[in-house]
């Protein structure tokens, strides 16, 4: 497998507590995408990243990473090339700001090599790229939810990765924070994106591919104006809706009218 496709599924099932909830996932991340993961709650999206990101054991199928089975990485290196942000916020850690996002370069140190000044330089500029320098030597406990969301996203930034896991992002920002968050996921230089997005408008204005998910299954996979339709938006959502051109961005969004009974 050719290393322009950092993360790749094959056949992926996923059994938690006795049911099913993935059924044969196949996915591919290709270098450099932004790729926006939609569905209703409950459809397999958070199931889908965790069993990524090795947090659940896939009952069948495989995952790779740079073409390899993840299976067959280390811990370590698997931090080296995939950073996470779940929807945990990390409430019950009562470090300072600066240590949480420290925590995102422990993947590039040994045992035996300590943290220095260009690690420090590097998290601070995570830090400055969510709008949190200021905030460096606060306790991460007494912060605001949207503001740890923002200090775990810098914490990401400054792993360095080429592969980011995003599991409803911007839970908890104001619009503002949405759209920087994502704008500032979006210039990464070929970082491949893989990010669960309740809304389904800037999963569309930021994502370079849709996949839609349904009952643990992927049921549509392509650029956002081919995936964002009336009729998907219907099956996956039981709305009616409008889909329009952004004159903005380009891209189509969602103009929700009302509930409707399913198919």
């Amino acid at each position: 497998m050719e290393r322009k496709v950092p993360i790749r599924t094959e056949k992926l099932r996923c059994r938690l507590g006795g049911r099913e909830i993935l059924h044969g996932v196949e996915l591919l991340g290709r270098k450099g995408e932004f790729i926006g993961l939609i569905g209703p709650n409950g459809c397999g999206k958070t199931t889908l990243l965790r069993t990524i990101a090795r947090v659940y054991r896939p009952s069948g199928g495989a995952v790779y990473l740079d073409g390899r089975a993840l299976a067959d990485w280390d811990t370590r290196a698997i931090a080296r090339r995939m950073a996470v942000l779940g929807q945990e916020r990390g409430a019950s850690f009562d470090f300072p700001v600066l240590e949480m996002v420290r925590m995102g370069r422990y993947a590039h140190h040994g045992p035996l090599r300590p943290m220095g000044e260009a690690d420090d330089r590097c998290c601070m500029r995570a830090l400055a790229q969510v709008g949190m320098q200021a905030f460096a030597r606060r306790s991460f406990a007494s912060l605001s939810g949207g503001e740890k969301q923002r200090v775990l996203l810098a914490a990401v930034l400054a792993q360095q990765t080429e592969l980011i896991l995003l599991d409803e992002p911007t839970n908890h920002l104001d619009i503002g924070y949405q759209l920087m968050l994502l704008e500032r996921v979006r210039q990464l230089p070929d970082v491949t994106v893989l990010a669960s997005l309740h809304d389904v408008n800037l999963a569309a204005r930021y994502g370079d591919r849709l996949l839609a998910m349904l009952d643990g299954r992927i049921v549509a996979d392509g650029p956002p104006e081919a995936v964002l339709t009336p009729a998907l938006l219907r099956q996956l959502f039981r709305v009616e809706a409008r889909v329009e051109r952004d004159p903005d961005s380009g891209r189509p969004q969602a103009v929700f009218l009302r509930h409707c009974q399913a198919d």
